[in-house]
């Protein structure tokens, strides 16, 4: 017997209704979205979720893995920062517990190959990890290049809701063209972003591992640059390494940010493809669905 599939979050409803209304992308939430509009699986808020069984769950928090495998289902879980919350926890009480967190889980779905070696540390073994980077859906970056209204000046985006995300130094930058952010503190919807990210002369991005951050902080805002064939300039990532390209410069210092943005250079124009559909097929493929 085929067994139901149930995406689970805290807040399902709230973040559903942002996704439809525009104002969050449907990558957000790791298929969810995209599985739902198939008929292949059901949101559900965390707090209705205790009469779930003998079903496959998907959840990105590791501390509701155990209740769900009692209950006999077949659990996935969205792995969004192991590596965080392993360096913040550095006892062995600590790092035994969450061995046995992890270990509960059936299937732990890393974004990146950076985080196998802090879950392999405690024990994890890899067979249980499957490697998916969460790349973006492209349709309205397409959207929005279709759309071509609008002048702008010529500017660089900085974009991010992760608690990583750091805007407060480009302020003070003397460049001859400006930053524009957006975030927490001047949010606008999805699809309006995608309108500024096509016309931008390129995306800035500072990331500091600040704690409740994840893993892959700016991650996605990244590959929706390259996918739009915008240069990107990045402080260091541990997670860089994993998806190299030819239009991500990554600077070490504020003055050296600074000069890379007055140089005047023709940036690199690479056609990426760090599109949603790898992510989803993948997904797929684990959750037996058309395999």
């Amino acid at each position: 017997m085929k067994k139901k599939i149930y995406y689970v979050f805290d807040d399902a409803a709230k973040v559903m209704e942002m996704i439809e209304k525009g104002q969050l992308a449907n990558y957000y939430v790791y298929g969810a979205w995209h599985l739902q509009k198939s008929g292949d699986a059901e949101i559900i808020d965390y707090k209705d979720s205790k009469k779930i069984k003998d079903s496959q769950v998907i959840i990105n928090v590791p501390k509701y893995a155990p209740e769900f495998k009692i209950r006999g289902n077949r659990d996935i879980l969205i792995n969004l920062n192991s590596n965080h919350i392993l360096e913040r926890n550095p006892s062995w009480l600590m790092k035994f517990l969450l061995r046995k967190i992890y270990n509960s889980c059936d299937v732990i779905m890393c974004l990146a190959e950076s985080q196998l070696p802090a879950l392999k540390k405690i024990g994890i073994k890899k067979s249980k990890c499957v490697v998916n980077p969460l790349f973006v859906d492209t349709r309205d970056i397409e959207l929005a290049n279709a759309r071509k209204f609008g002048v702008y000046h010529p500017f660089y985006l900085s974009s991010g809701f992760d608690v990583g995300r750091t805007f407060s130094n480009f302020y003070s930058f003397n460049t001859t063209i400006p930053i524009v952010t957006f975030g927490r503190h001047n949010a606008v919807p999805y699809i309006r972003y995608c309108d500024f990210l096509v016309k931008c002369c390129g995306v800035v991005l500072e990331v500091h591992n600040a704690g409740g951050s994840s893993d892959l902080s700016g991650s996605t805002t990244v590959f929706e640059a390259l996918c739009a064939k915008k240069p990107v300039f990045i402080n260091p990532q541990p997670w860089l390494k994993d998806f190299p390209s030819k239009n991500i410069y990554i600077y070490n210092s504020q003055e050296e940010l600074e000069r890379l943005l007055n140089s005047g250079i023709s940036w690199s124009e690479e056609k990426a493809d760090f599109t949603f559909g790898q992510f989803l097929t993948k997904l797929k493929k684990v959750l037996k669905i058309n395999f």
